[in-house]
């Protein structure tokens, strides 16, 4: 294991990696992959982590104005009083404080997001007006896939040629879950934008403000893994799917999004959420803690947080996840060794057979090899 980074170490694409925690590095395991591991013995209840805010998420349509928009609160079903639009909309994003209005005004101080947002908002409300397009699930091969791309970049060549003024025309109508996941895809070719000039900072995650963790988050979002492919052969309708969300995006983003959008940068985005995205879930009694799914939790959205990305799965974590408001902070469950590889849970049902477990880590696209499940699968 390499000795913790001092903190007056210029910070590169090679060590990057190493300033996410002073707790733990990141390096590839025995199995394949990159994992966390400690640098030295964590004693247990250590927060070894704060991942302080998303560097992209969504909240679905059913929920938007009951989730704020910063921080996901959710008040039972109430409607959120604080609200930011600009005059000519009729849409509102939603906070449940003017703490968060302001903070989300300190991230977005142009206002690029918030009209970026509120403007899928009305492009989805009037695309209501079409017919709804039926996507084929016939079975796909990694050569159909690329084929399907090949002739979205030659659209998009052609599109290039027009007149920005003259594409409204061409705007594709999207369904609830394509909007869902053009919100996420904004808030990232947001933070693209905003940080493609900013520095980078060589102190711990703990010590950065709120633009400079969004910073550093997509500075780490390069590293994340892209399950794009997989995802496709498993559900072949999504390919047809991701094309009309690259077109929509293509269409009606602003001209400060559009050195970003290529059918390369949009695939990236989708693909790394699909591994490394956390659920925002309602929170259910006193407790903050992410337990596993129940039926008395609402699923409001997604976020991906890069720096908490890199931890693996195991059935018996060392390890617990907590969100307070829009951070995630990891905590030790148990004393942790030197070197050991520092390990979560995917949110699958532990309390099931090792049988059931593996069936629902099969999303993540991996066979759980988690020495519970060695030993369960040995005995049984």
């Amino acid at each position: 294991m390499e000795e913790i980074p001092s903190e007056q170490t210029t910070l590169s694409d090679n060590n990057i990696l190493n300033y996410i925690s002073p707790y733990f590095q990141v390096s590839e395991t025995k199995y394949g992959g990159n994992g966390c591991f400690s640098y030295n013995t964590i004693p247990k209840g250590e927060i070894i982590l704060i991942s302080k805010i998303p560097v992209g998420s969504t909240v679905s349509r059913d929920f938007k104005k009951e989730v704020c928009n910063l921080c996901f609160k959710y008040d039972d079903g109430r409607n959120l009083k604080h609200k930011l639009g600009l005059p000519k909309y009729n849409q509102y994003l939603y906070f449940c404080s003017e703490t968060c209005v302001n903070t989300f005004n300190e991230i977005d101080p142009e206002k690029l997001l918030t009209k970026s947002l509120l403007d899928l908002d009305n492009y989805y409300n009037q695309g209501l007006k079409k017919p709804e397009v039926e996507y084929s699930s016939k079975p796909l091969t990694e050569s159909n896939i690329e084929n399907k791309w090949q002739e979205t970049e030659i659209w998009d060549n052609d599109i290039l040629k027009i007149k920005s003024t003259k594409w409204s025309k061409f705007i594709p109508r999207i369904n609830e879950s394509e909007y869902s996941e053009i919100k996420y895809i904004i808030s990232i070719l947001f933070q693209m934008f905003q940080s493609e000039n900013a520095e980078a900072n060589t102190e711990f995650m703990k010590d950065l403000n709120i633009r400079e963790s969004l910073n550093f988050e997509v500075k780490l979002f390069d590293f994340l893994q892209n399950s794009e492919t997989e995802k496709y052969l498993k559900f072949p309708e999504l390919l047809e799917s991701y094309v009309n969300i690259f077109k929509f995006v293509r269409l009606t983003s602003p001209i400060q999004f559009q050195k970003f959008i290529n059918t390369s940068t949009i695939r990236s985005i989708i693909g790394k959420n699909l591994t490394n995205a956390f659920g925002i879930w309602s929170i259910t009694g006193d407790s903050e803690v992410d337990h596993n799914i129940n039926e008395n939790r609402e699923f409001f959205g997604f976020g991906v947080f890069p720096s908490a990305s890199f931890f693996n799965h195991s059935c018996d974590p060392n390890i617990k996840k907590i969100r307070k408001g829009n951070e995630l902070h990891f905590q030790t469950k148990r004393e942790i060794e030197p070197h050991e590889e520092l390990c979560i849970d995917y949110g699958n049902y532990l309390d099931e057979s090792v049988e059931i477990r593996r069936k629902q880590l099969k999303e993540w696209f991996f066979d759980c090899g988690c020495k519970r499940c060695e030993v369960e699968l040995k005995s049984g």
